[in-house]
């Protein structure tokens, strides 16, 4: 985070880490941040105290994707093979064309292509076409995006994704995460974690345990299913879909984000931010990454939100490397192993530390300074 903060200069970056079958939160950071025993010292600026994460609603742009495309798939209406011409397209009752961010297209391609490109037009075709705007809502609502999350961090706030019925380019653009939506990072996060667990909305939260001083008697924080959205089998297969959104090197968006070693399933996002006048500012945008790993037993997911980077970067080239850096990390930490083919073949290669050696502390207790050093050492 501080290497993109230094290097985007940005309004601010949130990144939110995640185990998906539990929804503990592993780890949750925004910057600019504050040191807590000068909190005094922040009185001008009280914005770093604001956790973006929970407190900040936007237009998500091309991360809101992951809605129309596990919806699509659940309903047996996404056919990877199937083409479309790219580039732009005509909803019926709206005037304007809805353009691709490359608004000459790349010519007709397969909706996967279309996928790994991240093509509005594809996903008009699939949320507003081909599912219809009642039930692209309906998804919205049982991702979770019209509701707070739950987490246990005081001051969340709900998204809002209220397009004007019978409005056609407002339910049309909301496939691609633009107009009447708005969201919130937390909401993202879980909203793919449903889709990297097997299909089920989850509650996150931070506190793992909590300890009674006078009885001693812990509780431990279990995990809380709120509904289930989407099939198994349709998660799986819209992982893979998301996992070649990365893994494609030519055409994939997330690109950036691959790590050698391990299947990465991802989605990113640029959205152009308004302008406050009716418009949008191009050269102002939220860029974010939303993805996790290893694609096929997801163990960790993460959010990289990125406002206002220098230069308008992309959510590809700007939060992808972010979410490169800490996943790789993280998995190493967790001994997740790397697989690599070779000879047509899998190969497991192990971490250099056990995540048992890494995670476990000596027990200090009673002990003095002298014997405490010589345990610790």
């Amino acid at each position: 985070m501080q290497k993109a903060y230094e290097e985007y200069k940005p309004k601010s970056i949130t990144v939110i880490a995640a185990d998906p079958s539990t929804m503990e939160i592993l780890g949750l950071a925004n910057m600019p941040t504050f040191n807590p025993n000068e909190f005094w010292k922040y009185a001008s600026d009280p914005g770093v105290f604001f956790n973006h994460a929970i407190k900040t609603r936007f237009e998500p742009g091309s991360t809101f994707k992951i809605v129309p495309l596990a919806g699509a798939v659940e309903e047996n209406l996404f056919d990877s093979d199937a083409t479309f011409m790219s580039g732009s397209i005509r909803i019926k009752g709206y005037g304007k064309p809805l353009f691709d961010q490359k608004r000459s297209g790349y010519g007709e391609i397969s909706f996967l292509e279309g996928v790994k490109r991240s093509s509005n037009v594809a996903f008009v075709k699939l949320g507003y076409e081909m599912l219809g705007p009642e039930k692209l809502l309906q998804y919205v609502d049982d991702f979770g995006f019209n509701d707070l999350t739950g987490i246990d961090l005081p001051g969340e706030i709900s998204g809002i994704v209220n397009p004007t019925p019978n409005n056609v380019s407002e339910n049309a653009t909301i496939a691609f995460g633009h107009g009447k939506v708005l969201v919130t990072p937390i909401q993202q996060l879980t909203a793919i974690s449903a889709i990297a667990n097997g299909g089920k909305l989850m509650v996150p939260h931070v506190v793992k345990a909590t300890t009674d001083p006078n009885t001693g008697k812990t509780t431990v924080t279990q995990p809380q299913v709120v509904r289930q959205v989407i099939s198994e089998e349709s998660a799986r297969e819209t992982s893979s879909y998301l996992e070649q959104v990365v893994a494609d090197l030519v055409h994939g968006t997330g690109r950036h984000a691959y790590i050698e070693g391990y299947s990465v399933a991802g989605k990113t996002g640029t959205a152009i931010k308004p302008d406050g006048k009716g418009g949008y500012d191009r050269d102002k945008v939220h860029s974010s990454f939303l993805g996790y790993a290893p694609a096929n037993n997801p163990k960790i997911v993460v959010y990289v939100g990125i406002d206002e980077p220098a230069n308008a970067a992309g959510g590809g080239a700007a939060a992808g490397p972010v979410f490169k850096e800490i996943v790789s990390e993280a998995l190493s930490y967790m001994g997740v192993p790397k697989v690599t083919s070779g000879d047509g073949g899998s190969v497991s290669i192990s971490v250099k530390n056990a995540p048992s050696a890494q995670r476990s502390a000596p027990d200090l207790t009673e002990k003095n300074n002298a014997g405490g050093q010589k345990i610790a050492d």
